[in-house]
């Protein structure tokens, strides 16, 4: 005979790690939208390390310069999100286009919904890298 309560917590462990499976997704953002929604939610949460691993730096520009961009930016998004009652979500207003995608260079919004009930949209700058989808300025 199975033991009751032995059941009753497999079954939540279950749960929950099939939900934290669903909600986080498997690895790092694959697609265009993805990858535009966890560098903006980064920036507003103020975590530069993190919006910085979805940033393309191109070959000829100063890493340290773009990092300590980012690490701007980054403070200044926190910053506005907390005087808005701090980051509520983050979401694609609508897919990329196909041909975008194809093409490997595309723009997403992103839609950043705050604590008092306020939002923004953000334009994000993509171009497929040999990394997968970097966010990137200029197109």
């Amino acid at each position: 005979m199975i033991n009751r309560r032995r059941f009753i917590q497999a079954s939540a462990l279950l749960i929950a790690g099939t939900s934290t499976l669903a909600l986080t997704g498997c690895g790092s953002p694959k697609t265009p939208e993805d990858v535009a929604c966890a560098f903006v939610r980064a920036l507003y949460r103020g975590d530069a390390a993190e919006a910085t691993k979805f940033f393309h730096v191109p070959a000829d520009a100063e890493v340290k310069i773009a990092a300590a961009k980012i690490s701007e930016s980054a403070a200044q998004a926190k910053d506005s999100a907390s005087k808005q009652g701090g980051l509520r979500d983050v979401s694609i207003m609508e897919p990329v286009a196909k041909e975008a995608i194809e093409a490997g260079k595309c723009r997403a919004r992103v839609k950043v919904a705050f604590g008092n009930g306020s939002s923004k949209v953000e334009t994000a700058q993509l171009i497929k890298t040999e990394k997968g989808w970097l966010v990137t300025f200029g197109l």
